[in-house]
């Protein structure tokens, strides 16, 4: 069964505020990924109000933004936004499931062996895997 994306609807904010100190997180989290996520502040705030444990979320989403400054500082990564936007979407992935051979065969800058490497440090936390059929 395929579904057109633009039949699929927001369902209902799961909740209707989010703690002072949450919102601050966000704020440092975004300031890190500055460079290659670039929603507005409010959206990503938004977005957060409609995960079931938003906290949880946060907290991932700290994690990429610690493991992408340090991986960017450590191996002096060229100040090319395109490899590091790259790094990014990796790290992105590797957070929730596994990077498979077809998304490691759509980056242009990373090679495989690095993709492999970033995706190891969120070996032990994917708590789903994606099969595409």
């Amino acid at each position: 069964m395929k579904i057109n994306i633009s039949q699929i609807k927001d369902g209902e904010p799961k909740h209707t505020v989010l703690s002072d100190d949450l919102i601050e997180r966000i704020k440092v989290l975004k300031s890190k990924l500055s460079e290659v996520e670039r929603s507005p502040l409010e959206k990503t705030i938004d977005n957060f109000r409609y995960d079931r444990n938003p906290e949880n979320e946060v907290r991932t989403w700290e994690e990429i933004a610690d493991k992408y400054l340090s991986y960017i500082n450590t191996f002096s990564i060229p100040p090319r936004i395109e490899c590091k936007q790259e790094i990014f979407k990796i790290l992105l992935m590797a957070s929730c499931c596994s990077v498979d051979d077809e998304f490691l065969t759509s980056l242009a800058i990373v090679s495989k062996d690095e993709a492999l490497y970033i995706n190891s440090f969120f070996q032990n936390k994917n708590p789903i895997t994606i099969t595409r059929t």
